[in-house]
């Protein structure tokens, strides 16, 4: 089975990944994007603020993963 894998510099908007200061600040086309291709996984950064958050749009799995990384078993 194919396991489609995004990766990111920013995050998409309106998840917990890309709140900061009670302000969503992601990528609305980025979201978009996600909503129409579904992607098993998302990955971004840029926020340091929502490193270990995830957040789930449909069937796609949406992590900050943080300066640590992290281990992802598809």
């Amino acid at each position: 089975d194919l396991k489609i894998v995004l990766i990111l510099h920013g995050p998409p908007h309106n998840t917990l990944v890309d709140e900061i200061y009670g302000r969503h600040v992601g990528n609305k086309s980025t979201k978009k994007f996600i909503v129409r291709h579904r992607p098993h996984l998302v990955i971004c950064g840029h926020i340091h603020e929502t490193e270990g958050k995830k957040h789930v749009i449909g069937r796609s799995t949406v992590i900050n993963p943080g300066y640590k990384g992290k281990f992802i078993q598809l």
